[in-house]
């Protein structure tokens, strides 16, 4: 765990101090109680008027005039119904962006495995629905590549007839190389901000993969750099952008640095998750 962390502090100090700024910003935005505190000018049923109409676990109820519903503050948040105090959940949002461990957490809170495992996931799947509503955005000049991550069920009961049995953790692939084994995620960084990783299948992208994974993030402003897969080619036809293969370019200015330490800092940190009824992963934004 102490190299982990060392190798996590080095690479945030290689980071541009614009990157660290936007990372302190988003983070010190984050904070339970602005949603506890919240309020809310209209029905987020119907959109008609409401009022204020009594507390509920310290938490402002409403009352809508036209549809007749009642709700609270926290509602279409994770906070909605949930019986956790405010102060839970901002010691479980600080744990998750600081990587600890969920019986960590759950031993230090007095609060069982399952619990803390449900309010994680909720936090991630907010996160995760928030990039379709504020999507990431790349900056000019992006380097966009692929890598692979072993697959992960983990919190997952693999089913009778699964093609792998279960492993234990560390465990490593049974076949040398790419194969079924890993999870293929595509992923793109800006040179001056922005980030995202797609996970999409289990071999190299094809030209629909790669299409789908960067939609919405290039356009004909982009150069996108890339290390030759012939699949990033047709970018510059779909996305009427510049592309360039590395490879076969000798100023230092071509690079794909950046990207594979993003690809670094990913595989130590966090887990890929794989469908099991399609047999391919699901797709997961950052």
């Amino acid at each position: 765990m102490n190299t982990l962390r060392n190798e996590l502090i080095n690479k945030i100090k290689k980071m541009p101090e614009e990157w660290l700024l936007f990372i302190n910003q988003a983070i010190s935005s984050i904070s339970v109680n602005s949603i506890y505190t919240g309020h809310i000018n209209v029905c987020p049923y119907c959109g008609g008027h409401i009022v204020k109409n009594g507390t509920q676990c310290r938490k402002q109820r409403y009352l809508c005039k036209w549809c007749g519903k009642t709700f609270t503050c926290t509602v279409n948040t994770v906070l909605y119904r949930s019986r956790t105090d405010e102060e839970t959940w901002e010691e479980v949002l600080a744990d998750t962006l600081n990587f600890v461990s969920i019986d960590k957490t759950a031993k230090k809170l007095e609060l069982t495995h399952d619990h803390v495992f449900r309010m994680r996931h909720k936090i991630l799947a907010a996160m995760e629905r928030s990039e379709t509503v504020d999507p990431v955005i790349l900056s000019a000049v992006k380097e966009c590549d692929e890598t692979f991550v072993l697959e992960n069920l983990k919190g997952i009961k693999i089913p009778n007839g699964y093609w792998r049995q279960s492993r234990q953790h560390g465990a490593k692939a049974q076949k040398r190389g790419i194969s079924n084994e890993y999870v293929c995620i595509c992923t793109g960084i800006g040179r001056e901000s922005g980030a995202v990783a797609v996970s999409v299948n289990r071999a190299k992208p094809d030209e629909s993969e790669l299409k789908a994974a960067f939609k919405g993030y290039l356009d004909e402003n982009s150069l996108v750099l890339c290390d030759g897969l012939k699949s990033y080619q047709m970018l510059s036809t779909e996305y009427k952008c510049s592309v360039k293969d590395v490879n076969l370019e000798t100023e230092k200015y071509f690079h794909l640095n950046n990207e594979n330490s993003f690809h670094s800092f990913k595989k130590n940190t966090i887990l890929i998750t794989v469908g099991l009824q399609r047999n391919i992963s699901t797709g997961t934004m950052c």
